[in-house]
């Protein structure tokens, strides 16, 4: 019988550590398109949009950077390792986000 919790090489993750941190990742994604319809119309205010239903392109720009981002983030991870590539798009992620947080509080 093979043990499936323990891991195989050195600096594998067990699955008791890969499960949620793979779910936690799909979570990311899922709050990011599930945040936005919500705040469309604030967004429209933002950038001064002069119809209505151009604001709708900031969810095209979203699924077209998760498309950008697996076309560019694929070869990377499979050149440099899965693990690295998480974790440098983890960070890109948080700065963007901190980043973002930073504006918000600056405009109000």
């Amino acid at each position: 019988m093979t043990d499936i919790t323990g891991p195989n090489r050195r600096g594998q993750l067990h699955a008791a550590e890969f499960i949620p941190l793979m779910a936690a990742m799909q979570a990311l994604t899922a709050m990011s398109i599930d945040a936005m319809p919500p705040s469309l119309g604030q967004i429209g205010r933002d950038l001064r949009v002069a119809n209505a239903n151009d604001v709708q392109l900031v969810v095209t720009a979203i699924f077209a950077g998760m498309i950008l981002g697996g076309l560019v983030g694929g070869p990377i991870s499979d050149s440099t390792g899965r693990k690295t590539a998480i974790y440098w798009g983890l960070a890109i992620y948080i700065l963007g986000r901190r980043g973002v947080a930073r504006e918000a509080g600056a405009s109000q």
